[in-house]
């Protein structure tokens, strides 16, 4: 006993030398105490009531309640369901489905779409071969979540069906049908994804690289029609130009200085020929009846006459 105050008393020193406080009095059992006591005091507290805390809410996590119904009831509507949907065969399948989804009502609907999943992957898992497995219940507070695993002459499937309780009744929300895929098939069919991704990004990777070689083509491009349009426009403007100075009437008051031919009035769009080596022909023809140069008089327009048709 006296061993266990003379350890207390040393606990105490100890205390009073980090919390830099003198001890106050002996005891009667030999002890001391010290100032720094009040403030242990505190620090314990706040301890315990943290400690308190933590415990209420691993308490109040692990006590969570889960939806109450009766097993044999469960199972009895988890059966139901499923013998209902596997019961049918394809040709049944699409009958059903071509019934008009606005004429249900809304558990009528929920059971159309499960029959809807189940048609999907009829391709992938064949024809029901007649067997299921156990039901794997999984539940919260007021839902239960029911797997069931079947055989199909391919490969197996898995049927989903969620169910919301209340008061013990169950009441379908969902059901859903998924093939089931090993390991190796996953990893194949997620390699295959892969490399579509890869071989995708390659050929826009590539088609970018060729429009990018080809900007200067596409420019030159560009600039030849938009030449060729400006060209159109100017040639169609030189035109109505032309058409309106021929067509023009002869300045009046404006007379022939002497020993020069008057000049002609111009002649019609119909009558005017354009023809270069017409007109210097007749150029030089004039000329050498006059004994001009060609060069001193200008030819301005041309005019068919019928005085040669006459004479003859």
């Amino acid at each position: 006993m006296k061993k266990e105050h003379t350890l207390l008393a040393e606990s105490c020193r100890l205390a009073c030398a980090v919390n830099d406080a003198a001890p106050e009095e002996r005891t009667a059992e030999g002890g001391f105490t010290c100032a720094s006591a009040p403030r242990m005091k505190r620090i314990f507290s706040g301890l315990m009531l943290l400690m308190s805390v933590f415990a209420l809410i691993c308490l109040s996590g692990c006590t969570a309640t889960t939806a109450e119904y009766d097993q044999d009831y469960a199972d009895e509507a988890v059966t139901s369901y499923v013998e209902w949907m596997l019961s049918m065969d394809e040709e049944t399948l699409e009958g059903m489905l071509e019934y008009p989804t606005s004429a249900l009502d809304e558990d009528e609907l929920i059971q159309y779409e499960g029959l809807q999943t189940y048609y999907n992957i009829l391709d992938e898992i064949g024809a029901y071969a007649g067997s299921y497995g156990d039901y794997t219940y999984k539940n919260s507070s007021d839902e239960v979540i029911v797997n069931v695993t079947a055989e199909g002459t391919k490969r197996t499937f898995t049927i989903e069906l969620i169910f919301d309780v209340d008061q013990g009744y169950f009441f379908l929300t969902s059901i859903s049908c998924t093939a089931d895929y090993s390991l190796g098939e996953k990893l194949v069919a997620a390699a295959q994804n892969t490399v579509i991704g890869v071989v995708i990004v390659f050929i826009v990777l590539i088609l970018i690289l060729i429009i990018l070689s080809q900007l200067h083509r596409i420019d030159m491009a560009i600039d030849a029609v938009t030449g060729w349009f400006t060209k159109r426009k100017a040639a169609k403007a030189a035109k109505q130009s032309g058409q309106q100075t021929g067509n023009a009437p002869a300045p009046s008051g404006v007379t022939a200085p002497a020993g020069q031919p008057a000049a002609a009035t111009p002649a019609s769009a119909e009558d005017y020929i354009d023809d270069t080596e017409l007109v210097a022909v007749i150029a030089a023809a004039i000329a050498a009846s006059e004994g001009t140069a060609p060069d001193g008089f200008v030819v301005r327009s041309i005019r068919r006459s019928d005085k040669w048709k006459r004479g003859k």
